[in-house]
């Protein structure tokens, strides 16, 4: 593989709860640590991302999604905005 991408939306547990039921950060923050470790070992030109959809609920946590990715090796993060297809999400209250 050239390129490996992890979904991640904050470094907050408790946001990850309410964002993404059953995700557990602590085993996605291992996984990726375990990838950069693997990416350097193999000393190929391969690299390491995170990807995150910005949301009212997240966006005071890209400072430490960018210090997280920085502490694990990672290459980029892809950030886009999450889309409002519903009058719901629109008016979703922060959390």
């Amino acid at each position: 593989m050239d390129s490996v991408s992890f979904s991640i939306d904050t470094v907050s547990q408790d946001k990850l709860n309410r964002l993404r039921e059953g995700s557990d950060f602590n085993l996605i923050a291992n996984n990726i640590e375990t990838s950069a470790k693997s990416k350097d070992e193999a000393k190929k030109d391969s690299t390491l991302g995170l990807e995150t959809v910005i949301m009212k609920d997240n966006f005071s946590d890209l400072p430490e999604l960018v210090k997280f990715a920085a502490e694990n090796d990672v290459d980029y993060i892809l950030a886009s905005h999450v889309v409002l297809y519903t009058p719901k999400i629109f008016a979703k209250p922060c959390i």
